[in-house]
């Protein structure tokens, strides 16, 4: 596993957990809640780590980062 996919195993391996407790407590309907929530931000965090990673290799305000 490299050091990119690490954050997404971790966010993969919380959201589960949180899932799991939600089932738990509170049924089916808290799951479905959970993942409909927990899913896109989980990606959309991953997406935005991946895209700060590049943006760190590229150097700060280059001109690809402002559109040229």
């Amino acid at each position: 596993m490299t050091f990119k996919t690490f954050p997404s195993f971790v966010g993969a391996i919380i959201l589960s957990v949180i899932g799991i407790l939600a089932y738990q407590w509170f049924g089916l309907v808290a799951v479905i809640i959970v993942g409909g929530i927990g899913l896109p931000a989980m990606l959309a965090l991953t997406y935005y780590w991946a895209d700060l990673e590049t943006r760190k290799g590229r150097g700060w305000n280059s001109l690809k980062d402002k559109g040229f």
